[in-house]
């Protein structure tokens, strides 16, 4: 369906809405409609609220599985009605969305609960958002670096719980990206990307930290060091783009490569290995 823009005084450019869309949804001259912007697109909605309601069942505790929460919320979905038999379903419901940033159970019946959306102010803040991510990934690995050089064993299973506001951050922008989009459009696919290596790496790390903790074994630091570079390195070359520091980045990871597979292998290295994959395989993506 196309329209024909329409010049309106000085300096107002006017389109027309098809009448049939007009009278589906029962609007009359002078009541409002609400338009957002979406991944380049102008997008209008009848409902001026702009609220994206579904309902789900969960008949039992046994039945319940984190992603009948997490599919709608990444959705974009502002309200989810859950209807159970089985009043335990609530208790997995509330632990869930202790993950799901804004997403809390705000009423409940004796066989259903109302998920809602409480943090509509944040929905605008996506480039924010994923700078706190990168943030929280490159302090992760600092402090868990920190740690192994004092020999601080006893503060890496609090290290290792950064990774569950990671969880919170990825889940959110992920969310925002699919409801809202983005403002160029072509970003999408490396975005997304981007947003899931982020923690993947905050996995492998918080992994680490929980390995580590009780096994006081001594580290090859000059690794771990390597890979902090790499981690805090990609940090700044995703906000300071150029084909010089991509460049010098792929060239850091290979030698980082070259230095494990010369060394002893063991489950720490793999992991150090893993999490610098992560990185060589999204550098050509974000040029």
């Amino acid at each position: 369906m196309k329209r024909k823009l329409i010049k309106q005084g000085a300096a107002t450019i006017m389109i027309s809405l098809p009448s049939k869309w007009i009278k589906d949804r029962g609007l009359q001259k002078g009541q409002e409609v609400s338009i957002r912007e979406s991944a380049g697109d102008l997008v209008i909605s009848a409902d001026v609220q702009g609220i994206k309601r579904t309902e789900i069942t969960i008949p039992t505790a046994k039945d319940y599985l984190n992603r009948f929460i997490d599919t709608p919320y990444i959705q974009g979905y502002d309200e989810v009605l859950v209807h159970f038999q089985d009043p335990a379903v609530i208790d997995k419901i509330t632990r869930r969305t202790d993950f799901l940033l804004g997403f809390e159970v705000v009423s409940q019946t004796s066989n259903s609960c109302l998920v809602k959306n409480v943090a509509q102010g944040m929905e605008d803040q996506f480039d924010v958002i994923l700078r706190r991510l990168f943030l929280m990934v490159t302090n992760e690995a600092h402090e868990t670096l920190d740690a192994l050089q004092h020999k601080k064993y006893h503060q890496l299973l609090n290290i290792a719980q950064l990774d569950l506001m990671c969880h919170k951050y990825y889940l959110f922008l992920y969310r925002l990206l699919t409801r809202h989009g983005h403002k160029k459009r072509e970003l999408l696919p490396s975005l997304y990307l981007t947003i899931w290596s982020l923690e993947q790496v905050s996995d492998h790390l918080s992994y680490l930290c929980t390995f580590l903790a009780d096994k006081k074994r001594k580290q090859n630091l000059v690794l771990w060091k390597e890979c902090v570079d790499i981690i805090s390195g990609f940090e700044k070359l995703y906000y300071k783009r150029s084909d010089q520091a991509n460049a010098v980045m792929k060239k850091k990871i290979v030698s980082f490569f070259t230095s494990i597979f010369k060394g002893k292998q063991d489950r720490v290295t793999t992991k150090l290995y893993t999490i610098a994959e992560v990185y060589f395989q999204i550098l050509p993506h974000i040029l």
